[in-house]
């Protein structure tokens, strides 16, 4: 794992992992790591990882930090409509297995692709509709948002009652719960994106350059709420035609918007650069 400081007010550092990890922010600032052999805490301006007791994680589970409380997180499993909250107060089993405070079955949200909201909750999409969540809570459906390609992601809007949807088609829909549901917004990108990141109403897609029908190149593109672009930056990546490293550069791209600050951080196989998501410039780049 690789910790910068957009600020350079500290040394990059670089922490060795047991393992692949799912990592989530927490509302303290700190960085929780969530693998299928280990979890840690990274906290804010520490130097070294906290160990913390094993969390059963399978690997199409997905973890969330809580927006609100730093004392506890949640593990959602879409596949079976499973949500286990957790919290860092609770002492470990004799096992040292980290068990979860509590355990609800959601058989509503299951095969859900669900988001954080910025109130601390989350919002959904299962089954065509648009539910709200709250951990240790029931959801509850808002109705029907509209017929499309199917959905394979969703991000939290700007507001609490407020959703983007993305499309199979490189479609964007930003809804409002209601009820009933509303479509404000509609961006058509004229690619499929490989990886998309919203915050708010910033948008970055990391989009694939063809020729001949042949992957070529990686590009990042960060466009306003509106679908105007900003700017696009080649991440020089090209693609050769040797499958396993096409396949690699395109399991290894992912891009990440900053809450709050106009920051960018994409990472393909040559390391990891953040940007300013307001000009382009390249404030950081690590290999």
């Amino acid at each position: 794992m690789v910790v910068l400081d957009a600020a350079g007010k500290s040394d990059l550092q670089r922490f060795g992992l047991d393992g692949p990890h799912q990592l989530t922010a927490l509302a303290d600032g700190s960085v929780l790591g969530v693998g299928t052999k280990d979890t840690f805490r990274l906290r804010p301006l520490a130097k070294k990882l906290d160990a913390l007791s094993k969390v059963m994680l399978l690997p199409e589970n997905q973890v969330f930090g809580s927006a609100s409380d730093a004392s506890r997180f949640d593990v959602f499993d879409a596949s079976a409509g499973h949500w286990e909250s957790f919290s860092f107060e609770a002492e470990p089993s004799v096992s040292s297995l980290w068990l979860p405070a509590s355990t609800d079955e959601v058989p509503e949200l299951k095969r859900a692709h669900c988001a954080q909201l910025v109130d601390g909750g989350y919002g959904c999409f299962a089954t065509g509709q648009l539910w709200r969540f709250y951990s240790r809570g029931k959801p509850k459906s808002f109705g029907t948002c509209g017929v499309g390609l199917p959905v394979w992601r969703v991000f939290g809007g700007p507001r609490a009652d407020q959703l983007w949807i993305a499309r199979d088609d490189g479609r964007l829909e930003k809804w409002w719960f209601g009820p009933p549901p509303k479509r404000l917004a509609v961006l058509q990108l004229p690619w499929t994106p490989l990886d998309v990141a919203v915050q708010k109403d910033r948008l970055a897609v990391i989009r694939i350059i063809q020729e001949r029908a042949k992957p070529k190149e990686l590009s990042l593109v960060v466009l306003d709420a509106d679908g105007k672009t900003r700017f696009e930056q080649s991440l020089h990546t090209n693609l050769d035609d040797e499958t396993t490293s096409v396949e690699l550069e395109l399991r290894e791209a992912e891009v990440a918007v900053h809450p709050r600050r106009p920051w960018v951080a994409v990472r393909t196989t040559r390391g990891v650069r953040l940007l300013n998501g307001l000009t382009g410039e390249t404030i950081l780049e690590v290999q």
